[in-house]
């Protein structure tokens, strides 16, 4: 109830009465209102009941002052105080203010909609009377008739139809479980026109409308408003139009939504459910249709068919009746039949030349259909659960479809890995390692462009081996009927290696950001980063491989490393020039040091070896008794370290990362004798010698020692000089606040486990951070 005087003053600057209104309402000349106009709104003069207001409320203003100074007393208790009286005195004033000066009309009419419309259209502008005009329009909410008033003006007023549609959801959203505004008749009124509108205009208007249709639905169904879902879906059935189709399934969509989570709904639209399924069966069949044979309305067909697996969704898990003994009633039987025809026809509309053969048309085919197959998918993957018995018959065509896609997913990334000039992106010589937080922002939002580009690419390929990880943990498909998709016809241990090879090695782009933006790569291992990435699938997909059998599937990949190891001579460059100068100064990855130490081909010893032993880590649950790792270490890993190998970096990181793995391990007695090496190592590799992401890496691996409960501490008193040396160079080193963090809490775990050893060192430490926050203190972190 604030400023109500003041608002209707306000708005007097806006809209005059002297016969011409800022916008007319097309009713006016029409022979429906042959009766008299009703009175305005807001009548003639507000001008001078704005001037009237403002010399009224001048001597309270006045008297607020004189009444201010006469009560501020010398304490800060006293001004609070005095503060608090006189706003409440000033409230109250107002209040009395806008209750005598604003008189709202009975019931608002058709004949108000000018001036409705002219004060939505200056609530738009946020301009400095906006306050005032918002207060005014909420005021009009409890007004008879202001609800269908709005529908009126989006269907009339094309000026500010929009704005209509938008408060409109807005106001529902607020004030419709509000039992006495507005009344139940118009309340009735209103259900019918909304139904009668929300087909009938522009996609973003019917988008709020629609909105607005959930959620009156979901609070007056069944009960106030029972026939409200069937009534709707025959308005939806009985479309001719596609865009009204669009749109009716898109509130349909909105509905069911709004449905599905209320219990006294859930009965009522399951009994409609297997009418939903024909319904959506049938729109799709031909906004599909009608995108790959209309290429003028492809846009609007590839939203609606898309839309229309996005409802099969819903209408599977929550819309579908279930038999207490059975399972899934007959009717869910056939919509889960219906939905994998979908799937049929779209990989049947899928061009079968490779992409790069494909013209420009086919391109665009594809692109649709791997869309589709996208929702398809995460379709599948999330109903499977329910309808685990009914999709069993479907998995020839399933394992078939996604066969073709690894496939052709396998071909497209090997393409995009090979190191040719038509392949570089754009750019890439004019990357360095950042050395400050705005050049380090700049490169990261540079790169996560390519890494969005790269995840929408392959989006399918992510959904096909998620599909393939649930299928492994509901024992729909046995070990080697899902490693047979990598490689129809060959070995277990030549399609865990084209996996291997095609799925978990590292890409070009990560490559080139290990390269260009250490620092970077190094944040974007989290497991944040890898969802919805090819890599983070295929770790997921492996693991639930090694779950499943992991006997068989750790043999498997033990074998391709011995393979793999007898093989590393080949590999060597013992011989090659400027060795030595690889072995130093590759901290800042330049120089004739980061080229030898950094360039590999993708076919290359170096990243095959970080495949395999990606794939180890993962497995160290189900590798815990076949391996001792220290011993591990020791004999092999080591030799891995040195400097030896183009790319030997990437080899460094990956074992100082395997290192944090299997950390378990390390801290058991059998590890003892090699735990002492280990630690040497990963300090050797925190050193000002190594790369930027070698450090960094061997540091988290590291903290992840120091932090276990059986942490051994023995091993590390001798290095803890040289510990924190490192340590604080690495954190002048780099640049953005997360890495920092991780840096001082790894360093907090080894004072909270060496206690007064460090004593000495604590002055080190106060300076180090003093640094840190200096070079953080523009930086949100």
């Amino acid at each position: 109830m604030d400023h109500r005087h003041s608002a209707s003053s306000a708005f007097s600057s806006f809209l005059r009465h002297d016969g011409n209104s800022t916008l007319s309402s097309p009713s006016e000349s029409s022979s429906s209102s042959s009766s008299s106009s009703p009175p305005p709104l807001f009548p003639g003069g507000l001008k001078a009941a704005m001037s009237t207001s403002h010399s009224s409320a001048a001597p309270s203003a006045s008297s607020s002052n004189s009444s201010r100074r006469a009560r501020e007393g010398d304490s800060a208790a006293e001004r609070q105080e005095g503060r608090r009286q006189r706003g409440a005195a000033a409230a109250e004033e107002r209040l009395v203010e806008e209750d005598d000066g604003m008189v709202l009309p009975a019931e608002l009419s058709v004949g108000h909609a000018p001036e409705v419309a002219t004060l939505l259209v200056s609530v738009a502008r946020h301009d400095s009377q906006h306050r005032r005009l918002l207060h005014l329009l909420t005021r009009l909410q409890s007004v008879p008739g202001f609800y269908l008033l709005l529908l009126h003006l989006v269907e009339c007023q094309q000026s500010c139809s929009l704005l209509a549609a938008i408060h409109f959801r807005t106001v529902v959203s607020a004030s419709w479980r509000n039992r006495e505004c507005p009344g139940e008749l118009e309340r009735q009124r209103v259900r019918v026109r909304l139904l009668e509108l929300v087909m009938c205009q522009k996609l973003k208007i019917a988008e709020f409308l629609g909105i607005a249709l959930s959620i009156i639905i979901r609070h007056d169904f069944p009960r106030k408003w029972p026939d409200g879902l069937a009534l709707l879906v025959s308005r939806v059935n009985a479309a001719q139009e596609l865009g009204q189709q669009h749109r009716g399934l898109m509130c349909l969509h909105l509905s069911v939504n709004a449905l599905v989570s209320k219990t006294l709904a859930k009965a009522y639209v399951q009994r409609l459910g297997p009418e939903l399924m024909d319904l959506v069966t049938k729109y799709w069949r031909s906004s599909f249709s009608h995108c790959l044979n209309h290429p003028k309305d492809r846009a609007v067909s590839h939203k609606m068919s898309k839309l229309c697996l996005q409802m099969c969704r819903n209408i599977l898990l929550y819309a579908l009746p279930m038999d207490e003994k059975d399972g899934p009633a007959v009717s869910s039987r056939e919509s889960v039949r219906l939905f994998f025809s979908f799937g049929e026809l779209i990989s049947g509309a899928m061009p079968s030349k490779p992409t790069a053969h494909q013209n420009a048309q086919e391109r665009e085919l594809t692109r649709i259909c791997r869309s589709q197959l996208s929702v398809f998918g995460d379709t599948m993957r999330q109903t499977m659960q329910k309808f685990r018995r009914e999709f069993a018959p479907f998995l020839p065509f399933v394992k078939a479809t996604i066969a073709t896609q690894l496939s052709a997913a396998a071909q497209a990334i090997e393409v995009a890995n090979q190191p040719t000039s038509d392949n570089q992106e754009d750019g890439d010589d004019e990357y360095t390692i950042p050395d400050n937080l705005d050049d380090f922002e700049d490169l990261s939002e540079k790169l996560e462009e390519r890494y969005k580009k790269q995840r929408k690419r392959f989006a399918f390929t992510v959904d096909c081996l998620g599909y393939l990880s649930v299928c492994l943990n509901e024992k729909l498909l046995g070990v080697e009927e899902a490693l047979q998709l990598f490689a129809v016809g060959q070995s277990a241990d030549h399609c865990l290696q084209v996996f291997f090879a095609r799925f978990l090695a590292m890409t070009a782009l990560d490559h080139r950001t290990l390269t260009r933006h250490p620092e970077y790569y190094h944040l974007r291992q989290n497991s944040g980063h890898q969802a919805g990435t090819v890599g983070g699938a295929a770790e997921q997909f492996f693991v639930s491989l090694a779950n499943a059998a992991p006997k068989p599937i750790c043999a498997h990949a033990r074998n391709l490393y011995s393979n793999l190891w007898k093989e590393r001579g080949r590999s060597s460059v013992q011989q090659q020039k400027g060795g030595s100068s690889a072995a130093s100064g590759g901290g800042a990855g330049t120089g004739a040091g980061g080229l030898s130490a950094l360039a590999v081909n993708p076919s290359d010893w170096v990243l095959q070896m970080d495949a395999i032993l990606r794939a180890l880590g993962l497995a160290r649950e189900e590798l815990h008794m076949e391996v001792r790792f220290g011993h591990w270490f020791s004999t092999m890993l080591v030799e891995m370290l040195q400097p030896v190998y183009p790319g030997y970096v990437i080899l460094q990181r990956r074992i100082a990362w395997l290192c944090g793995r299997w950390r378990h391990q390390l801290g058991l007695a059998i590890s003892e004798p090699h735990r002492s090496a280990v630690y040497g190592a990963l300090l050797s590799m925190m050193g000002d010698t190594c790369f930027l992401v070698v450090r960094l890496a061997a540091a988290r691996g590291l903290g992840k020692q120091v932090k276990l409960a059986n942490y051994s501490k023995k091993e590390l008193v001798p290095h803890i000089p040289t510990l924190l040396s490192v340590l604080f160079r690495l954190i002048h080193a780099t640049v953005h606040s997360d890495t920092h963090v991780e840096l001082l809490l790894m360093l907090q775990a080894v004072f909270q486990k060496h206690g007064r050893q460090l004593a000495d060192h604590v002055g080190a430490l106060i300076e180090c951070v003093n640094a840190m926050w200096s070079a953080n203190e523009n930086h949100q972190a």
